[in-house]
């Protein structure tokens, strides 16, 4: 079993582990877990503001009065947005 697991601190805080749990049993011997978990809070953090800020750029792009574009190493258009192209 894996995933991702949300929590507070004692002070709070909300901290986001991802953990891996494995069960092993073998014949004749009691059955055991054998866990991991990885603080990823602050991994999450920067996913949140990245999406933030790239939604806010496509936004500013989107409603940009002139047409902004990028063409890539073989002169091929890979963005074309902007209010001129109206």
């Amino acid at each position: 079993m894996s995933g991702l697991l949300r929590g507070m601190t004692k002070d709070g805080s909300e901290r986001v582990w991802a953990y891996r749990n494995v069960r092993f049993e073998e014949a004749g011997k009691p059955a055991y877990v054998l866990g991991h978990a990885v603080d990823i809070t602050e991994r999450v953090r920067a996913e949140e503001a990245l999406r933030e800020t790239e939604a806010r750029l496509r936004t500013v792009i989107a409603n940009s009065p002139i047409v902004l574009f990028a063409l890539d190493g073989e002169g091929v258009f890979t963005l074309s947005e902007g209010k001129g192209l109206e």
